[in-house]
């Protein structure tokens, strides 16, 4: 599963006169990424250039925002799959290639508590922040289902919660098909 994607409004290639379409933000393309990670698939993010071969100031513009944050955070996003867990609102999961699984953070909630539901037979046993390991403090409300707290400082912008899982014997197959 794969997709190809341009960041400007449903065209493709070179397009002169850019006043004429909304330009996505770097956060809209990121968003755009991790959902296609999120759900077993990758991305390709298409920049078409102008006749002489060159980008535009824009793009490359956003070509930069991106690529700092794929620096920072890309962990949750190279060599990603689904996750199985439940989607929630405050944004994505992704699975890395040893077990661990990464919450993407786009929507900060208000009360400051991301809530987790885990699969049957999977439980938190630790959280931190990617960036800087701090703990994050993991709060087991009922069965299969946390509270993860949010970052003491809001980075300010989409940010990952490495979570540290345990799969309890017997349980068969941590994964199972992505549904789109």
């Amino acid at each position: 599963m794969g997709s190809v994607y341009d960041c400007t409004e449903n065209q493709w290639g070179y397009h002169k006169d850019w006043s004429l379409s909304y330009i996505k933000t770097p956060f809209e393309v990121i968003d755009r990424i991790v959902h296609a990670v999120s759900m077993g698939g990758n991305m390709v993010v298409n920049f078409g250039p102008q006749a002489d071969g060159d980008f535009r100031p824009e793009e490359k513009a956003l070509a930069t925002a991106i690529g700092k944050w794929m620096q920072c955070y890309g962990k949750a996003i190279y060599a990603c799959d689904y996750a199985e867990f439940d989607k929630q609102d405050w944004g994505y999961y992704t699975r890395g290639k040893n077990g661990e699984v990464y919450m993407i953070v786009f929507n900060q909630p208000y009360s400051e508590r991301l809530i987790v539901k885990t699969p049957k037979g999977i439980s938190i046993e630790q959280a931190s922040l990617l960036t800087t390991n701090e703990n994050i403090v993991v709060v087991e409300t009922t069965r299969n289902e946390y509270n993860v707290s949010v970052p003491q400082k809001n980075p300010g912008e989409p940010y990952v919660i490495q979570l540290k899982i345990r799969v309890a014997e017997g349980t068969k197959g941590v994964y199972k098909d992505a549904l789109t």
